[in-house]
C-alpha cells in the first residue's frame, strides 16, 4: 500500500504512474502477470527492508519537500488545503494616537488581510464523518488477465460531492495519513460507487512488517488484501472562518487586588470573511454569530468598541483545475510533472 508518514497533495500511486514505475511493483505486489525482474523489483515501505533502495517512505518525504519549496514559489498550493489558525495583525493608522472604531475601510467595506496562501476558495474548517464503515471491497479482473486489478466499494450516501468521498482504512478514524488514492467516484441517486486498483489495499501490516530481502507480496493471495474499508465524507464546514482579538488596557493601579479583575488576557469574538480577491489571498472578515439552524452568519456588533487587533483566520485555499474530474483533490498534470521531476532529483 503506498502510504507514508508524509502527506502529500500528489498521491504516492500517481507519481509511480507518472514515472512509467509497475504499478504493482510500487505497492510491494508481485504476481504471474508483473514478475520479479532484474530492472522490476518490488518496492518496499521502509528503507531498512531494502539494501541501496530508496522506499516509499522516503519517495514521499522527498514529494512533499518539491510541493514545499513549489508552493512558497508561486504563494498558492498545488490543490485546496485546510489552513489552521493563521495569525495576521490588523493594519492601524499611521498616527500613534489614533485608532479604527471598525474594520471598515475608504470604501465602506470590511477591510481586508492578505493571507499566507493565495487562490482562497472559502474560510472554513475540514470535518470528516464517516459514511460506513467496514464498507465491503469486491475485487474484480476486468481485463481477463488473472489478477483482480480492480477494487470496488459501494455505498449509500446524502453526500452528493464527489471532492468529498475519500477511502481510508479501516480502524483509523478517517485519519487523512490512511486515505487510498487516487480513487474514482461516481454518485447517482444516492449510491457511491469507488473505484481503486487492488494493489492500493494491501494490509498495512503486511508490507511494513517485512524482513530485510523478503520478496513483497504474492498478487494471487487475497489474504494480503483488505476485504473492506471505511468511507468518509470530508468536508468543508463553513461554521468557523475568523476570530478577532483586542489586547486589554493596562490595569496598573486600579486596586483590583484579589477582586478578580483580569489582565494579560485578548478579548475575542468570531466572524465571518469574505474572500476580497482569491488569487492574491484578500480575506475581509465581520463579527457574525454562526446560527446552526439556517446553516448562515448573522450579523452581530464588535464585543469591544474599537476595531481589532489582530485576527485568526481557518479557510481553505489552493489551486483548482476545473478540467479534473474532481478539481478539490486531482492535482493540474502539469503541476503534477513539476513535482514528480523535482522530486526525483532530490
Amino acid at each position: 500500500m503506498a502510504r507514508s508518514d508524509a502527506l502529500t497533495l500528489l498521491p504516492l500511486d500517481r507519481y509511480a504512474a507518472l514515472m512509467g514505475i509497475n504499478p504493482l511493483h510500487f505497492n510491494g505486489v508481485v504476481s504471474d502477470v508483473s514478475p520479479v525482474t532484474v530492472c522490476g523489483q518490488p518496492m518496499m515501505q521502509f528503507d531498512w527492508q531494502a539494501v541501496d533502495a530508496v522506499s516509499r517512505e522516503s519517495l514521499a518525504w522527498a514529494i512533499a519537500d518539491a510541493e514545499s519549496r513549489i508552493a512558497q514559489y508561486l504563494g498558492f498550493k498545488l490543490l485546496p488545503t485546510f489552513e489552521l489558525d493563521e495569525r495576521h495583525a490588523i493594519g492601524r493608522p499611521g498616527a500613534p494616537e489614533a485608532f479604527r472604531a471598525r474594520l471598515i475601510g475608504p470604501s465602506g467595506l470590511a477591510a481586508a488581510v492578505r493571507l499566507d496562501w493565495g487562490h482562497v476558495v472559502a474560510g472554513g474548517i475540514e470535518r470528516r464523518d464517516a459514511i460506513q464503515t467496514n464498507a465491503s471491497v469486491v475485487y474484480t479482473d476486468d481485463d481477463s488477465d488473472g489478477y483482480l486489478e480492480t477494487a470496488t466499494v459501494t455505498v449509500s450516501t446524502t453526500a452528493t460531492d464527489p471532492n468529498e468521498i475519500a477511502l481510508v482504512m479501516p480502524g483509523e478514524s478517517g485519519d487523512a495519513a490512511w486515505e487510498i488514492r487516487p480513487i474514482r467516484v461516481a454518485i447517482s441517486a444516492g449510491v457511491c460507487v469507488i473505484t481503486a486498483r487492488r494493489e492500493q489495499l494491501v494490509i498495512p501490516s503486511v508490507s511494513s512488517g517485512f524482513a530485510t530481502g523478503a520478496r513483497a507480496v504474492e498478487g494471487g493471495d487475497g489474504a494480503m488484501f483488505l476485504p473492506s474499508i471505511d468511507v468518509y465524507r470530508v468536508w468543508h464546514d463553513p461554521s468557523q472562518q475568523v476570530q478577532f482579538l483586542w489586547e486589554q488596557p493596562a490595569l496598573g493601579g486600579c486596586g483590583c487586588g484579589s477582586s478578580g479583575c483580569q489582565t494579560c488576557y485578548l478579548n475575542a469574538q468570531f466572524g465571518c470573511s469574505t474572500v476580497r480577491d482569491y488569487r492574491l489571498g484578500l480575506i475581509a472578515g465581520s463579527p457574525a454569530a454562526w446560527n446552526s439552524d439556517t446553516s448562515a452568519y448573522e450579523f452581530t456588533n464588535y464585543s469591544v468598541p474599537r476595531a481589532p487587533d489582530r485576527a485568526r483566520f481557518w479557510y481553505r485555499a489552493g489551486y483548482r483545475d476545473q478540467r479534473a474530474r474532481r478539481p478539490m483533490v486531482e492535482m493540474d498534470p502539469r503541476w503534477e510533472r513539476a513535482v514528480a521531476m523535482l522530486a526525483t532529483v532530490f
